[in-house]
């Protein structure tokens, strides 16, 4: 081959290039990397992906993932933990329900009234029974289940023959009024703008240890916070007749009634649902709570789904003979 290139006279041919051969030419050396140089290169690169990955997921993830981290977050202890609905399936990250979902009336068979009972008893061993206790059921968000847990909660004390005061302060979004099938009347606004006595506010249900004040009728949102600042006279005046007075509060993160409504309790206890991207406000939650100098109880974790499989307990209804005495 080389010969015949010498042979051949570029110069003629292609018009003025001179092509002259430097050297034979030698079979070069194998550079590329083996097959098992390659694999270990694959897995170390793989490794340090997968754990820049999982380091950055971490840190993205802003959801409580064990009850080691909700008890390290809020620097608070576990109430209790409420678990979902019979038939719900494997546990998961929930989104919050939609706003006015029905309140489910736990049935004693329920794992859930199970859980209720067991933060009765919990609460029984941290209050002193000497005296009335009035506590605040707060949450980052509406839909995070305080309306749900203080209405059974509620229900398992006066089965526990407390007296009980159940308080709908959630002017935002009451709903205990139709957890209980009690007709629309006068009650907690009616009673802060002086428009109706005590008496007229409260309603009866069918277990006489448990009496409830519902909303009452709706109110401007200035008007409200405005309202809720006699709060205390109302509380003043009722807790003679009580063993315990549960106040369901608006959200936390929605405004500042529940701030008003909290200070006004003699301690609080955190409700928080298991969603996404839910740590940061329930750490929030619990800075305005220090902030505002209340006693924090302790956290319920609910687990329950949003709205979930609804319950109606027939033992504990709206008495509309006993409301009208």
């Amino acid at each position: 081959m080389v010969a015949r290139v010498r042979d051949v006279s570029l110069v003629t041919d292609y018009g003025g290039f001179i092509t002259e051969i430097l050297g034979e030419v030698e079979r070069g050396e194998d550079k590329s990397l083996g097959l098992v140089v390659l694999l270990a290169l694959g897995l170390i690169g793989g490794t340090v992906f997968g754990c820049a990955f999982g380091v950055a997921s971490d840190m993205l993830d802003k959801s409580f993932n064990s009850s080691d981290e909700v008890r390290s977050a809020l620097g608070a202890p576990i109430l209790v933990h409420i678990p979902q609905a019979p038939g719900a399936g494997r546990l998961r990250v929930l989104r919050r329900p939609s706003r006015g979902h029905k309140v489910a009336i736990y049935e004693s068979g329920d794992l859930r009234a199970e859980a209720i009972r067991s933060l009765r008893t919990s609460l029984f061993a941290r209050l002193d029974s000497s005296e009335c206790q009035v506590i605040g059921f707060v949450a980052p968000h509406e839909g995070d289940g305080t309306t749900e847990v203080v209405v059974n909660l509620a229900t398992a004390l006066a089965q526990a023959q407390s007296k009980v005061l159940l308080i709908d302060a959630n002017l935002q979004n009451p709903r205990i009024q139709s957890a209980f099938g009690i007709p629309s009347g006068p009650g907690l606004r009616d009673l802060l703008t002086g428009e109706v006595e005590l008496a007229d506010a409260v309603s009866d249900t069918s277990d006489p240890n448990l009496t409830v004040l519902p909303a009452g009728k709706t109110l401007a949102p200035d008007k409200q916070s405005q309202a809720l600042l006699r709060l205390p006279h109302v509380v003043a005046a009722l807790r003679h007749r009580f063993d315990f007075i549960l106040v369901d509060t608006s959200a936390m993160l929605g405004g500042s009634d529940a701030e008003i409504t909290a200070t006004e309790c003699d301690s609080a206890v955190l409700v928080v649902r298991l969603t996404k991207n839910g740590r940061p406000d329930a750490v929030r939650v619990r800075e305005r709570i220090d902030d505002l100098d209340v006693k924090l109880l302790g956290v319920v974790v609910n687990c329950g789904a949003p709205g979930g499989a609804h319950y109606v307990n027939h033992s504990i209804r709206f008495d509309a003979a006993a409301s009208a005495k």
